[in-house]
Formats: C-alpha cells, structure tokens, sequence
C-alpha cells in the first residue's frame, strides 16, 4: 500500500461536477436503498448515496481512507474481502445493492467473492460493478501510437 488516498478531495458539491461513470451508478442505485459498498476508499461515493437517502455500509482495506469514509456510512467495516473475517461482518445484513467500484481486478478470487455478495442480497437486489475499460477509442488510439501512460485516476 502506498499511503496515498485515490480520492483524497472533497465530495463535488453540486452533482454536475462528478464524473459520467459515477453519475451513472448513482442513476442505476436510486433513492432509499440499502447499499453494500465494497472498497468505498474515502466515501467520495458514499457521500452522494447518503444525499439520496441511502443506508451504506461501506468496507475498506486502507484504515486512513476508511476514516474519512466514516461520515457518510451507516456502518463501516475495516477489513479485507477476500477474507473470511470481512464476510462475517456483511453477512449480518441483507442488502439493496451491492458495490464493485473498481476493485474486482484487483482480487484472486473474484468468483468466489460476487457469490458471497449475491447471498448477502434481499431479493431483487442487484449487483453494480464497474471495471476499467481500455477497449475504449482514446486508449486504444494512445496505445496504437504506442503511448500508454498510467494517470491519476486510471
């Protein structure tokens, strides 16, 4: 771990400054919803599902980021998914929704870990994951001339 937070800024104030990729998750969550975050880092997120009435409980690896989630979740939970410790946590809620940000990829066992979280889903639930795409036209335009740099933020 680096110790550098990812999304170490303030939470956009007004929802036109947010990205098109988190614009949409918050579209696809809705209002009102019980909400499982998994990763939710500095709860630049979670901010925004609390304005919309959400109930997130939010887990985190990184104890400093998951600090300054804290304000935004109605539980946290400091730990790591791919561990049994982290589930025995989750498990004690059913939930509405459950969050992948960019975290999958980063997993041994990513399998093993969307199994466990579609038993910790009421019915109905749905499961939103976002994964890095590097299909898309500008990468693979960049990556053609043979120039890939790795940025802030991907």
């Amino acid at each position: 771990m680096d110790n550098q937070l990812a999304y170490d800024r303030s939470v956009a104030i007004d929802f036109n400054e947010i990205g098109r990729e988190h614009k949409k998750v918050l579209e696809w969550v809705g209002y009102n919803k019980k909400v499982l975050e998994i990763a939710c880092h500095t709860g630049y997120i979670s901010a925004w599902l609390q304005k919309r009435g959400c109930e997130v409980t939010g887990v985190e690896i990184y104890s400093p980021a998951l600090e300054k989630a804290k304000p935004y979740l109605t539980r946290a939970i400091l730990g790591n998914i791919e561990e049994p410790e982290a589930w025995q946590e989750i498990e004690k809620e059913q939930y509405d929704v459950i969050l992948f940000m960019h975290i999958l990829e980063h997993l041994v066992n990513p399998d093993l870990i969307l199994s466990k979280a579609k038993a910790s889903l009421k019915p109905g639930g749905e499961v939103i994951i976002c994964l890095p795409n590097v299909s898309n036209w500008g990468d693979r335009f960049r990556m053609f001339k043979g120039d890939f740099v790795y940025t802030e933020i991907g």
